[in-house]
């Protein structure tokens, strides 16, 4: 099977997260993958799609294509699959609101491809109500990444390590979280918050450490910790967005204190995994409760690292992945659902 990925980047992080940590076990079933970067230039975008004849199936992550460019697409490949991890009909920014551009493109593509690979339920749900097959394929993290985490750590006695692993872009919301560093720092319990980013929030009430993300240490930064925060505001564009530094922190065997939306709410399980956070007093709250239980921190860590195992990992997700590129090249020459 010969499989082309059109990605936006070569190395962005849905690339890394949603094609390239999946090659080497698309090698080892002996496929043959190329991975794409879309040329901004007409011209040469054209280019790119007069040799995408050769493939059993082309995959387009993300990108929402103008009409023209959909069709001429379109009319080259024998199959085509779209994979969405974000809620990419919505306009980001201060005031997320939906575009009626980009929802008439994502109500095209995912119509008019034969198979969509969906991030989270949320957007499962939009295709299915567009008449479109999907299969579930959750952003993931490669385990093997990520070492069996310590959960024989007993820090009851020493200062608690809240984290944040995020973009820029995302950093705000953090920063919405000022009322409860600021209250935490009115208690006796000692503790300081791990910024994993290229850009950082100072003054917040509690000590700050300022960790350069990189790819090379992030793994290693996580691991320090002991509570992993994933606050997010309710709109059009966090309920479809992906849950990946939950999955991170799991991984890491953290537990995990989140904003019930979107995939956060599929993924952490209040009580088990985590906590819930709906309002300041809640942020506060379960924090203080993790910092006085380090059973409760090393039962959840296990429990969320269990479930990044069994079903948010590359080792997890990939078989059902595979079956979806597989079944599509068996797939009639439709040129897509209409």
């Amino acid at each position: 099977m010969r499989i082309a990925f059109l990605v936006k980047g070569l190395d962005t992080p849905r690339t890394r997260y949603r094609v390239t940590q999946y090659l080497p076990y698309l090698e080892e079933k002996g496929a043959a993958a190329k991975v794409i970067d879309i040329p901004h230039s007409p011209v040469k975008r054209w280019s790119v799609f007069q040799t995408l004849g050769n493939y059993d199936v082309v995959v387009i992550q993300k990108k929402l294509f103008s009409i023209l460019d959909f069709h001429l697409l379109r009319k080259r490949v024998r199959r085509l699959i779209f994979d969405v991890d974000d809620a990419v009909m919505v306009k980001p920014g201060p005031v997320p609101h939906e575009s009626w551009r980009r929802r008439r493109r994502f109500e095209r593509t995912v119509k008019g491809c034969d198979l969509v690979f969906a991030g989270n339920s949320y957007l499962s749900s939009m295709v299915g109500n567009l008449g479109a097959r999907s299969i579930l394929v959750p952003t993931c993290i490669d385990l093997d990444r990520y070492p069996a985490p310590d959960h024989k750590r007993s820090r009851g006695d020493r200062i608690l390590h809240l984290g944040w692993i995020g973009s820029r872009s995302t950093l705000p919301h953090l920063a919405d979280l000022a009322p409860v560093f600021l209250g935490l720092s009115k208690t006796s319990m000692p503790m300081d918050l791990t910024i994993i980013c290229d850009t950082f929030l100072d003054n917040v009430g509690i000590p700050v450490r300022k960790k350069t993300w990189s790819k090379n240490t992030e793994v290693a930064d996580l691991m320090e910790l002991d509570v992993g925060l994933a606050p997010l505001p309710e709109d059009a564009w966090t309920r479809g967005k992906s849950a990946t530094k939950v999955i991170q922190y799991m991984a890491a065997g953290l537990p995990v204190v989140c904003s019930p939306v979107g995939a956060n709410a599929d993924i952490v399980r209040d009580g088990v995994t985590g906590y819930y956070a709906r309002n300041p007093d809640e942020w506060v709250d379960n924090i203080l409760h993790l910092a006085k239980d380090p059973e409760a921190r090393a039962r959840m860590g296990r429990e969320g690292r269990k479930l990044v195992e069994d079903s948010y990992s590359v080792q997890a997700v990939f078989p059902s992945m595979y079956v979806g590129l597989e079944g599509c090249s068996g797939f009639p020459e439709s040129g897509g659902l209409t």
